[in-house]
């Protein structure tokens, strides 16, 4: 089995949740989620880290993966997760057209939630709420 996790950071345009967007200086932006009742920023001038890098998220997600069923050889996913100002996952969702999530879906989104903390955004120098998108794409080969 191998797998491939790719980064990016993203704004969410099309949260539903979103009152109004609000700008901090020249390098900071954010919006009101209304679901979280707070600030949450999509650019920040010290975006979140994962403690130990890339590959250190990407082997912690691949590790924890479980009940993926045997008929699944591939998947691509838009993870959107929101951390708090101590780095914790505090909201997580797939971004889906259309339709429930699948198994492998929720059990992606089960391992984002054991996820251990990260390195909170800053602005300001203070730390921050942040939304980031990650997405994950999984390739599953036996092995020889």
């Amino acid at each position: 089995m191998y797998a491939v996790l790719c980064f990016s950071f993203c704004a969410t345009a099309y949260n539903k949740s979103i009152k109004k967007k609000h700008e901090l200086g020249d390098s900071c932006l954010c919006y009101y989620d209304t679901t979280l009742q707070k600030n949450v920023y999509t650019i920040a001038e010290q975006f979140p880290e994962y403690y130990g890098g890339m590959d250190k998220l990407s082997k912690f997600i691949f590790k924890n993966l479980k009940d993926i069923t045997q008929d699944i050889t591939q998947g691509a996913f838009k993870v959107s997760i929101t951390l708090n100002e101590n780095g914790k996952v505090i909201a997580q969702e797939i971004y889906k057209k259309k339709g429930e999530l699948t198994a492998m879906e929720r059990e992606v989104l089960r391992v984002i939630s054991l996820m251990p903390n990260w390195k909170p955004a800053r602005c300001q120098k203070k730390t921050i709420c942040f939304k980031l998108t990650i997405p994950i794409y999984l390739r599953f080969s036996e092995c020889e």
